[in-house]
């Protein structure tokens, strides 16, 4: 008789406000996809994003079955809802259920959880070789690669060694994420690639997360990485399970997830020319920096719709600070080459940099007032263990204080990075806040000068970000102007642009 594993997942902000949104937790998917593929285990799942899901039920589920084993995934961020579940479970179920601790969360701070909970196994980095060794070795862990205990003489054991932090497994040998234990409609609304407007709306999409690849090889100052190996799955591999969740669950939009999913230009164009014929759209991410046109070109015609660019800031100063490896010109230069070849350049921004200023802020504000970009919320820089800065500044004599005060500084957020936790900036709480509200509303102010009318509005998204949005319902076919006298058609499925609600 099999049996099972329970894996409970993080809360996210995303599930809240005006359109409330589920994202699919890959990392439970796949490990769960892992465990089911050994065949000694069934796997349960409790997402903390779903309404359904609270503490009451999950400490009924636990008392009435017998798991093997609670895994916990979270982010620093959770540390407090991580926190006060563990106790719960301690509290209302008993010492004998053994629970491990995953995710980033676990992963950059194993030691400090492991001396301040009554967790019993922490997992630090990707857990698909480490969590099914754990399951055979409860009892006795000894010196599991990735597994972090405390031993007998009350000190830390942790497991070195290749399947630690980053798989052992080829990338291409991963089972394929559980989805059947998920309740996958509910991550498919609300989940629009581009801004809402009347072309690209919401409710006509399908979309789920998906991975196409893991890691990434820079070292961005406020980025922790699980692991900078850069892995890229075959293509024929991503296109088989696109084809499987197409026929399965009717998903017509993917939400790459990818750190870094531009890294490989022949990987790119192979992908492009085999998703093709699926007739989707889909969204990436990507450095803004070394986007050739006739790749987003050919990305656009194989159903790109938008690439998120992590652009941070329009201050060099700051990028070099941020060690992003870009300056504002290869920004200006991507935006530019997104919107030629008809993809809408999304941008994230941080606030708060060792060495912010009213200037550098000016210089973000007065890049997205040339390149005509929509007002954007900056996220205030959050230290993150894990990351450089992190490592800068947080210790037992540290300005910021030791990893535990951090960890509880950090539950004060809320998952946006929109709270001001610890400022690093050089400037003072109130003169950084004041610099966010002001940049955002001089932003949206901006923004609003050049497109005060619902009508130019629409001219925004059909004309700057490259959506035309003429329809052709005969062929079902949407048309992204290319050159002049020259309509280049556009698949995509015919159910996004017929009005269909598949909510």
């Amino acid at each position: 008789m099999k049996e099972t594993v329970l894996l409970i997942s993080n809360p996210t902000a995303l599930s809240g406000g005006q359109f409330p949104k589920l994202n699919l937790p890959l990392g439970i998917a796949y490990l769960a996809g892992e465990l089911i593929a050994t065949g000694l285990y069934d796997v349960e799942c409790f997402d903390y994003q779903d309404p359904a899901i609270d503490d009451d039920y999950v400490i009924s589920q636990i008392k009435q079955n017998n798991y093997l084993l609670v895994g916990i995934k979270g982010y620093a961020v959770d540390y407090a809802w991580a926190r006060d579940l563990v106790y719960l479970i301690r509290e209302r179920v008993g010492d004998d259920v053994r629970i491990v601790l995953g995710g980033p969360l676990a992963t950059f701070s194993y030691e400090v959880l492991l001396k301040n909970l009554p967790v019993n196994y922490c997992i630090a980095g990707e857990a698909e070789t480490s969590l099914p060794a754990l399951l055979e070795n409860l009892d006795s862990p000894g010196n599991i690669p990735g597994v972090a205990y405390v031993a007998g003489n009350g000190k830390v054991v942790y497991g070195e060694g290749e399947g630690g932090w980053t798989t052992s497994k080829h990338i291409d040998d991963i089972a394929r994420p559980a989805y059947e234990i998920f309740d996958i409609p509910q991550y498919t609304v609300n989940r629009a690639p581009v801004p809402r407007n009347e072309v690209f709306d919401m409710k006509k999409y399908v979309t789920l997360d998906f991975l196409t690849g893991r890691g990434c090889p820079f070292s961005c100052t406020f980025c922790g990485r699980l692991t900078r190996k850069y892995r890229k799955r075959s293509v024929e591999g991503v296109v088989e399970e696109m084809k499987f969740l197409i026929s399965t669950y009717g998903i017509n939009c993917f939400a790459i997830e990818d750190e870094l999913f531009m890294q490989a230009r022949s990987w790119i164009e192979e992908f492009c020319e085999k998703v093709m014929p699926l007739k989707v759209v889909w969204r990436c991410q990507s450095r803004a920096k070394g986007l050739k046109p006739e790749v987003l070109k050919l990305m656009r015609r194989a159903g790109c719709v938008r690439v998120t660019l992590g652009v941070e800031s329009g201050s060099g100063k700051i990028l070099e600070t941020m060690h992003k490896q870009i300056m504002p010109d290869d920004i200006r230069q991507t935006v530019i080459r997104c919107r030629e070849a008809g993809i809408y350049p999304g941008t994230e921004l941080i606030i708060g940099t060792p060495g912010e200023n009213e200037a550098t802020v000016c210089e973000t504000v007065e890049l997205f007032r040339e390149l005509k970009l929509p007002a954007r919320e900056m996220a205030f820089l959050q230290l993150l263990p894990g990351t450089p800065l992190f490592m800068q500044h947080v210790g037992a004599d540290g300005p910021i204080g030791d990893h535990l005060s951090v960890l509880e500084g950090l539950s004060n957020d809320d998952g946006t990075l929109t709270n001001l936790i610890h400022n690093v900036s050089g400037l003072s709480d109130a003169e950084l806040t004041r610099l966010k509200s002001s940049a955002e509303a001089e932003m949206k102010k901006n923004f609003e000068n050049y497109y005060r009318t619902e009508k130019k509005l629409h001219y925004y998204f059909n004309k700057v970000a490259g959506f035309t949005g003429l329809f052709n319902g005969t062929n079902q076919t949407f048309y992204h102007k290319r050159e002049k006298n020259v309509n280049t058609p556009i698949p995509v499925p015919g159910n996004i642009l017929e009005g269909q609600d598949h909510r």
